[in-house]
């Protein structure tokens, strides 16, 4: 069963398991439509942010320590990934490797991202300095 959370005006109530899964595409086509100048409200913006924070914290509840508990998500501060990222094979294809490689590079903390169930979202700017033989500043 999932926990939910309440968004405010409009009100809405999302389990936090779903937001962790729906949260890299909103996060993708948000970041896409601001990159192509498109004017989006702050409402928005901020939801999709905070949906990203909620979301990030549910799906690594584990390695934060946190408990099930949604109070405990909710009272824990959590700043909003804010770095460009990519899938694991667009990650592999760019570094010349498999998406294996990738996986085992993101488990090394090697290349710096993100996972959220089976997927991984992977730091672009960690990518290009792994291409170029430096690190990301993440």
């Amino acid at each position: 069963m999932s926990k939910p959370v309440l968004l405010l005006t409009p009100s809405l109530v999302i389990g936090l398991d779903v937001i962790a899964v729906i949260r890299h595409g909103a996060v993708r086509d948000l970041d896409t439509a601001l990159r192509n100048g498109e004017q989006i409200p702050e409402g928005v913006v901020e939801t999709i942010r905070a949906m990203d924070a909620a979301g990030a914290a549910w799906a690594n509840k584990s390695k934060a320590g946190l408990s099930s508990d949604l109070s405990s998500v909710a009272d824990r501060p959590f700043v909003p990934v804010e770095w460009d990222s990519m899938t694991a094979q667009a990650a592999a294809d760019t570094l010349g490797v498999t998406r294996q490689a990738v996986g085992q590079l993101l488990d090394r903390e090697s290349l710096h991202g993100e996972k959220s169930g089976r997927r991984w979202r992977v730091c672009s700017e960690s990518v290009a300095a792994r291409k170029e033989g430096s690190t990301c500043q993440h």
